[in-house]
C-alpha cells in the first residue's frame, strides 16, 4: 500500500513540477513578447532603426525596391505638378537600378529638379481640398483628409555622385505639411528639413509658394556628401506647450553617417533639433494666417527633394506616422526655440 501510495505521490509531484515548469514558461513568454515587439518595432521593414514608433494604424510608406514605379502612392517623376504635360512628351528623369540593387534618378535633360512625392492612403485629388485659407486649416488640423501626413518621420539613403551647383547650396530637402508647390500660392505650404552637399543641415519653413524663411545653418554629417552613401531622417510633430496650451510644432534632423552599412545599430545621430513656437515667418497673412502662422495641420503629400544634382543614388526610402512624446516642448535643456 505504501508502495502504491508512493507511486501516486511521486505521479503527482511529477504532474505538479511538470505544470509548475509550463506556467513558468508561459509566463516567461508574455513578459518576453513585449520586448520582442519592441525590438521588430525598433527597425523598418529594411532593418533601419526608427526614432519614433510608428503610430498605432497610422500611415506608413516604404519605396518598392523590386521595382519602385509599381507603386501608385509613390509620384517620382512630380507628374502630379505636370497635368499640362502631353502623354507623349518624353520623361524628364529615368529611374535605374544600380547593381547594388540601390536605384538612381538621372535627368534625361538639363531641367534637374527632382521632386519624388509620397502619397497617403487617400491619394491626391486638389478638388477635395476644401479650402487653402490657413486658419481654417489650422482648427481642421487637415487639408485634404485626416490620414494627410503630420506627425512623420521620413528617412532617405542617398549617395550623391555627380552636381552642378556648389556644394554649400546644393541640397537635398525632406518636407511635408502642404499639397502641390506649384500653382496655388497657399497649397504650398510646409516645412523643410535641408541636408547640404557639404554636409551641413537646417530647417526652412515656407509659408505659401513661394515664400520661405530658414534658420542658421548647422554642421551636419561629418564631412561633405560627394561619393558617399548617407542615411538622413527629418522628423516633424505637434507639441503641446503645457505653460500657454498652444499647439508648437517640433523638427529634428538625423544623420547616419556609416550610409547603412551596419543596418539596425545606433548609428543615427542627432544634428539639429528646432522648435516653432511663434515669431518665425512674416508672411502668412497671405493665406489669412497670422503672420507668422505655426503650421499645425498635415498635408497629403510628403517629398523627398534635390536640385542641382546629375547623378543620385537611393534607396530605403520611408514616410512614417509616428506617435511621439507630447511633453518634450517642456524640456527647456533639450530645445532650440525662436
Amino acid at each position: 500500500m505504501y508502495n502504491i501510495n508512493g507511486l501516486q505521490f511521486q505521479i503527482l509531484t511529477s504532474i505538479s513540477l511538470s505544470s509548475f515548469v509550463c506556467s513558468l514558461l508561459l509566463i516567461l513568454m508574455i513578459l518576453t513578447i513585449p520586448l520582442l515587439n519592441n525590438a521588430i518595432a525598433s527597425k523598418d521593414i529594411f532593418g533601419v532603426e526608427k526614432i519614433y514608433p510608428t503610430k498605432k494604424g497610422g500611415e506608413e510608406w516604404y519605396i518598392d525596391m523590386i521595382n519602385p514605379l509599381s507603386d501608385n502612392r509613390f509620384d517620382p517623376y512630380n507628374l502630379l505638378a505636370m497635368e499640362d504635360r502631353n502623354s507623349q512628351d518624353p520623361l524628364l528623369f529615368k529611374i535605374i537600378r544600380n547593381k547594388d540593387n540601390s536605384w538612381k534618378m538621372v535627368p534625361l535633360t538639363d531641367y534637374t529638379r527632382i521632386r519624388m512625392n509620397i502619397l497617403t492612403d487617400d491619394g491626391y485629388d486638389q478638388n477635395k481640398i476644401e479650402t487653402f485659407d490657413h486658419s481654417k486649416l489650422a482648427e481642421k488640423g487637415y487639408m485634404q483628409s485626416q490620414r494627410d501626413w503630420k506627425n512623420i518621420e521620413m528617412t532617405g539613403y542617398i549617395k550623391l555622385n555627380k552636381f552642378d551647383i556648389d556644394k554649400e547650396n546644393g541640397e537635398f530637402q525632406w518636407y511635408n505639411r502642404g499639397g502641390l508647390h506649384d500653382n496655388i500660392e497657399c497649397e504650398g505650404v510646409g516645412y523643410k528639413g535641408n541636408l547640404f552637399f557639404d554636409g551641413k543641415t537646417r530647417f526652412a519653413k515656407e509659408q505659401w509658394h513661394v515664400s520661405y524663411d530658414s534658420i542658421d545653418k548647422k554642421d551636419g554629417s561629418e564631412k561633405d556628401l560627394e561619393k558617399k552613401w548617407i542615411g538622413y531622417k527629418y522628423i516633424v510633430y505637434n507639441v503641446e506647450d503645457k505653460k500657454s496650451g498652444k499647439t508648437f510644432v517640433k523638427m529634428e534632423n538625423w544623420i547616419d553617417d556609416d550610409g547603412g552599412s551596419n543596418l539596425g545599430q545606433s548609428n543615427w545621430k542627432k544634428v539639429y533639433e528646432y522648435v516653432d513656437n511663434g515669431d518665425w515667418g512674416k508672411e502668412g497673412k497671405e493665406c489669412n494666417g497670422k503672420k507668422d502662422q505655426i503650421i499645425t495641420w498635415g498635408g497629403p503629400i510628403a517629398t523627398f527633394r534635390w536640385d542641382d544634382a546629375i547623378d543620385v543614388d537611393f534607396k530605403f526610402m520611408s514616410v512614417r506616422e509616428i506617435d511621439p512624446l507630447k511633453d518634450i516642448v517642456n524640456n527647456e535643456n533639450n530645445i532650440n526655440t525662436k
